[in-house]
């Protein structure tokens, strides 16, 4: 275990704060993704810090931040609540390498999901069903058979739980705003590039008419 990570407390109301101290070294987990996963364990309100001197995935700095935050003043995280939280980050880093996918995209499906389990509060695996299905359809995202049953079993187990999703919808509703941007920012750079290599393709093909 390399990746190691520090919280801070905060009252009520304040949000959840991710900062990756050094985000070159975190591989395959995003801010979004921890605040994702974090709030399914029950930290809503706190400033997060993680840190790795080497190249790793991630994963293991959520068990450092459940230790941390445990041996702080206050109540303890349910145990069942932080396994399904490792289990849904496990499945957003493994969605992330699908194709025609990748980590924000990701993270807008699973935040999206939750703001409307906290909207409809389904009573039933079928009614959980239908929410992917139609954030899957409203998204335009594909996902195997296998995915989306991986999908649907991991937030049955949210259900079970009793997970209130409706007690965080700020910290939802911001997760949100910040995968947006990152998304535009990223369309943007991708526009900028493509615009780049066409100049390139028409110059080349100018000067190649001029000789033929």
């Amino acid at each position: 275990m390399y990746s190691s990570a520090k919280i801070t407390r905060k009252d009520t109301g304040e949000g959840l704060v991710i900062n990756q101290v050094t985000p070159e070294n975190i591989t395959e987990v995003t801010d979004e993704m921890y605040a994702n996963a974090l709030l399914t364990a029950g930290i809503e309100d706190a400033v997060v810090d993680v840190v790795s001197p080497v190249k790793v995935t991630g994963h293991s700095a959520l068990v450092g931040i459940y230790k941390a935050y445990d041996e702080g003043e206050g109540t303890a995280l349910d145990k069942d609540r932080t396994e399904v939280a490792n289990q849904e980050l496990n499945l957003a880093t493994r969605l992330a390498k699908k194709e025609g996918l990748d980590q924000d995209k990701v993270s807008e499906l699973l935040t999206e999901i939750k703001k409307e389990i906290a909207a409809q509060n389904p009573a039933t695996k079928e009614e959980i069903e239908k929410i992917i299905d139609e954030k899957l359809k409203s998204l335009e995202i594909q996902l195997s058979p296998e995915d989306r049953q991986l999908l649907v079993d991991l937030f049955n187990k949210m259900r079970d739980l009793n997970i209130n999703f409706d007690n965080v919808k700020t910290q939802l509703e911001n997760l949100s705003t910040d995968i947006q941007k990152r998304i535009e920012e990223a369309v943007g750079d991708k526009g900028f590039l493509e615009s780049v290599s066409n100049f390139f393709k028409e110059l080349i093909e100018s000067i190649k008419s001029i000789f033929s």
